[in-house]
């Protein structure tokens, strides 16, 4: 109770940023990505990737496999012809009599404006983008900056023993993507800082919703020795020997003391921020009340017997906006196949239970906004959605018919991205597939919906990107083996909209084969696409 009460002074929409002493106070000078005691972190890590099919090269596409180097991007080939149609309907679609008029369009694959892949170094399982934008206002041709913080696995830590204390020298990398037009163009991608750690890998990363009116943003991440660490993000860090290191403002091993490894983080949605949601592999779960001098452990219990995977502040997303969403309740879900929801202000009070998957794992879920609600995937190809009614909570599911593991989803303005482990992303509309009173039978199609997919070529030892998207369909793909882990796309997440580009919407994702694809959609055409179930 103690927690709660803490929490709502100076809570509300006019709280100040609760950390903007962090970035007034003065700036320490970069001190590069080689380590104090001597070790460079960057030794850790591929030099470059493996061979890629479907990048383009300056005047063309290429018509050979190349690779990138560390932190280098490079464009991906964007097809002119719908993707996800065959050459027979596409020969009959005919076009507009008046040739100014907005064509028809029959795929998200049309509605992609660019297409960047970003090498990482190692196997990607944690990414975040920051909530502040800079730049993009003023001119048409005015560049907005975007921050996303990547979590990659170091050289010998490309699988890592879950509940267990892990050593080894690790990188949290800040990417800036210069973004420029409407619909926009991706014009570079560079390292704006890194942190340098000794938990051998970043298991997850959640920047805090609020930012200061300068810097980058406040960033958390769940490391795997244990600790969380709170890192202050300046918005000029790189200094003229490149990327700028970044310490911990604040740090906790109390987790770890207490016999558990962080596993996934939420800050809560509500100002001043100052709280937040910890799950860890061993099934407990913590709230940290973070203020800019200190941490405190102020609640810790055991919450699933198995793994968590997943925590989420719960409200009405209505209410999301400008810090002012009030909760009452968070959810806690993993590998026990049980989503539970917890009091907000009573911690250990447990109000509901949800077994959605029996002898299944839930790898992801995510509250929606339209309609309001919890949608929940499970490694049994179920995809769940729980909902209140004036009844109480409801719940109802469908099989997505695929024996791909789903790994994680996110939403923005109504829509989902959907990825797996054999290395698809699907893009769809959530009024296309979730109703107040379940879920709608286009569910079953969110396959003809792929945006993204990555295949390994186990003879080459290539990466291709995209082969095969217009005839495939994960209904019929024979997938009794796992995927190779290079073709993993472990996690998805939504840039923030930018004034610049009110036209454009854009999502990254990233996969076991240290890649982060990044991907700005026309919002034109996407509203064109799902205008019928609008």
């Amino acid at each position: 109770n103690g927690a709660r009460g803490r929490r709502r002074e100076g809570g509300g929409h006019g709280a100040p940023f609760l950390f903007s002493r962090w970035f007034e106070e003065e700036e320490v000078s970069p001190s590069g990505v080689t380590g104090d005691d001597g070790d460079d972190f960057r030794e850790c890590y591929e030099g470059s990737s493996f061979p890629i099919w479907g990048l383009t090269k300056p005047g063309g596409s290429a018509k050979t496999p190349r690779k990138i180097e560390l932190y280098n991007h490079s464009h991906v080939s964007i097809p002119e012809t719908p993707a996800l149609e065959d050459r027979k309907t596409a020969a009959k679609v005919k076009p507009p009599k008046d040739p100014t008029a907005p064509r028809n369009v029959k795929s998200p694959r049309e509605c992609i404006s660019d297409d960047v892949l970003v090498f990482c170094g190692g196997p990607v399982w944690s990414l975040a983008w920051s909530p502040a934008v800079r730049g993009g206002e003023g001119s048409d041709d005015a560049t907005s900056i975007f921050y996303i913080a990547v979590g990659p696995h170091s050289l010998g830590h490309g699988l890592n023993a879950v509940n267990q204390v892990l050593s080894g020298p690790a990188l949290i990398q800040i990417l800036a993507v210069s973004c420029k037009g409407d619909p926009a163009r991706i014009t570079n991608v560079s390292v704006h800082s890194v942190a340098r750690h000794r938990g051998a890998v970043t298991w997850d990363l959640a920047w805090c919703p609020d930012t200061a009116r300068v810097g980058v943003g406040v960033l958390a991440a769940a490391l795997g020795d244990g600790r969380v660490c709170v890192y202050s993000v300046r918005e000029c860090c790189a200094g003229e020997g490149g990327p700028s290191h970044l310490s911990p403002k604040l740090s906790t091993s109390e987790l770890r003391d207490r016999g558990s490894i962080p596993s996934c983080l939420a800050w809560h949605p509500q100002r001043p921020h100052s709280t937040l949601l910890v799950g860890c592999w061993d099934g407990s779960v913590a709230q940290l009340m973070v203020t800019p001098d200190r941490v405190d452990l102020v609640s810790f219990f055991k919450a699933d017997i198995f793994a968590l995977r997943r925590v989420i502040w719960c409200h009405d997303p209505a209410d999301g906006e400008d810090g002012g969403a009030r909760c009452e309740m968070y959810a806690t879900c993993g590998n026990s196949g049980t989503l539970k929801l917890w009091n907000e202000g009573e911690p250990q009070h447990l109000l509901h239970s949800f077994t959605l998957a029996r002898d299944h794992h839930i790898m992801a879920a995510e509250l929606c906004k339209d309609p309001a609600g919890l949608v929940i995937l499970g490694t049994d190809g179920r995809f769940h959605f729980l909902w209140c009614s004036e009844s109480g909570f409801e719940e109802t599911s469908k099989d997505l018919h695929t024996k791909n593991c789903p790994s994680s989803i996110v939403e923005k303005d109504g829509y989902f991205l959907l990825s797996n482990f054999a290395g698809d992303v699907c893009l769809f509309y959530g009024r296309q597939a979730l109703y107040k009173s379940g879920i709608g039978r286009s569910i079953k199609r969110i396959t003809e919906h792929i945006v993204s997919s990555l295949t390994l070529d186990a003879e080459s030892g290539s990466l291709r990107l995209d082969e095969g998207i217009s005839e495939t369909s994960l209904e019929k793909r024979d997938l009794n083996l796992n995927p190779l882990q290079q073709v993993h796309a472990y996690r998805s997440a939504w840039m923030p909209s930018s004034q610049g580009s009110p036209g454009t919407m854009g999502y990254a994702h990233a996969y076991g084969a240290g890649l982060l694809r990044v991907q700005l959609l026309d919002k034109k055409k996407c509203d064109r696409l799902y205008t019928k179930y609008c």
